[in-house]
C-alpha cells in the first residue's frame, strides 16, 4: 500500500482524515475527522491568509460508492481545495468544520430539520457541500463526481455539478500519487467547476434612459444579478459591451461600452450574458437597496425618537 504522505503531496496543506466505513459505501464524515495541524500552525496560516468575500461554505461530507476509503480521502480534500479556486465563497477551516459537528453531534446526511441546527454549529455557514464518487467500469482510470450544495437557512439544494475524469497517461512525477487517485481528483475539481459554471441569459434592450446605459429586459426574477457582464449583439455578434449596475425585478439597467459604440445600441437591440457572478459576489438588487436604506432610516429615527424622550423627561 502507498504511503499516504506521499500519495496526498499535492494536497499537502490540508489535513489528513480518519474515516468512518458504512457497510454501504465510503463515507468520510467531517464530524469523523482528526486533523494533525497544531493550533499554532493553524493561527499562522488564518493571519497570513488573503481576505476572501462570498459565502461561508464547509465541506461536510465525502462518499465513495465502492467503499475505497483512500478514494473517499481525496474527495474530501479536492472538494476543499476546488472551491477555494471558485471566486464568491469563503471556505471553512476543516478542522473547525470536524470540532463543531462533533461538538453539535451532527453527521451527514443532515435532515431538514437539523439545518438551523448545522447553520448555528458552522458559525452561520451559508452553505454546507457534499461530495460523491464511483469508480466507472474500464481499463483506465476514471472517476465520476457529484457535488451538491445546500443552503443552512432553508435545507435547499441550491447548486449540484457532476464530472467524469480519466486518467490515461502515467503521472510525469511520481510524487503526484496513483493514476486512481488523480482520476478522483480531476473528477471532483470538474464537478465544482462545472456547479459554478454560470448561466448564459437572452433578452433585449427596452430603452436608453440616460447616456451609454440601457434599460434591459431581465431582472433579478429572470435570473439576472447585479455585476452581470453583458454583450449587445448584431448578426451573432458583440457590437457593445456592458455591466448592469442597477438591478430590478423585471427589467435593469446597464453601461453601454465602448463609448463609440453607444449609437450601435438600439431599442429591440439583443443582448446576452457573458458572466453572472456568483451569490457570494453579486451588488445588491434595487429592493435590496431599498430596504437596506429604510432600516437605516428606521434605526436612526428611533434613536431620535429615544434620545427626544429621555430629553423630555429631564427637562420635565
Amino acid at each position: 500500500m502507498l504511503n499516504h504522505s506521499r500519495r496526498l503531496t499535492p494536497f499537502r496543506w490540508i489535513p489528513l482524515f480518519a474515516l468512518a466505513i458504512i457497510p454501504l459505501g465510503a463515507i468520510v464524515h467531517a464530524d469523523d475527522a482528526k486533523t494533525s495541524a497544531s493550533a499554532e500552525t493553524a493561527a499562522t496560516q488564518k493571519k497570513h491568509a488573503p481576505q476572501t468575500i462570498g459565502l461561508k461554505v464547509a465541506v461536510v461530507a465525502a462518499i465513495d460508492n465502492s467503499d475505497n476509503e483512500d478514494a473517499a480521502i481525496r474527495a474530501l480534500q479536492a472538494a476543499n481545495i476546488g472551491l477555494q479556486r471558485q471566486p464568491g465563497y469563503q471556505v471553512a477551516n476543516p478542522q473547525a468544520v470536524v470540532e463543531a459537528l462533533q461538538k453539535a453531534n451532527l453527521q451527514w446526511p443532515f435532515a431538514p430539520k437539523q439545518y438551523p441546527q448545522v447553520r448555528k454549529a458552522l458559525e452561520k455557514a451559508d452553505r454546507v457541500l457534499s461530495v460523491s464518487i464511483a469508480p466507472q467500469n474500464g481499463a483506465n482510470a476514471t472517476y465520476k463526481a457529484i457535488v451538491e450544495l445546500f443552503d443552512t437557512k432553508t435545507g435547499g439544494l441550491v447548486g449540484r455539478g457532476e464530472s467524469l475524469y480519466t486518467v490515461s497517461t502515467p503521472a510525469p512525477d511520481a510524487q503526484a500519487g496513483d493514476s486512481q487517485l488523480r482520476a478522483v481528483d480531476g473528477a471532483v475539481l470538474g464537478a465544482i467547476a462545472d456547479m459554478c459554471k454560470p448561466a448564459t441569459l437572452n433578452g433585449v434592450v427596452l430603452s436608453r434612459p440616460q447616456g451609454y446605459a440601457a434599460r434591459i429586459s431581465l431582472g433579478s426574477l429572470g435570473g439576472l444579478r447585479n455585476g452581470a457582464r453583458i454583450e449587445y449583439m448584431a448578426n451573432g455578434t458583440p457590437i457593445a459591451y456592458g455591466t448592469v449596475i442597477d438591478l430590478g425585478t423585471g427589467e435593469s439597467i446597464a453601461t453601454i461600452a465602448p463609448e463609440s459604440a453607444y449609437g450601435k445600441v438600439q431599442v429591440n437591440t439583443p443582448f446576452r450574458t457573458a458572466d453572472i457572478p456568483p451569490a457570494g459576489l453579486m451588488g445588491l438588487s434595487r429592493s435590496e437597496i431599498s430596504q437596506k436604506e429604510f432600516d437605516s432610516f428606521a434605526k436612526e429615527f428611533t434613536i431620535a425618537s429615544a434620545i427626544a424622550s429621555i430629553a423630555y423627561l429631564i427637562v420635565k
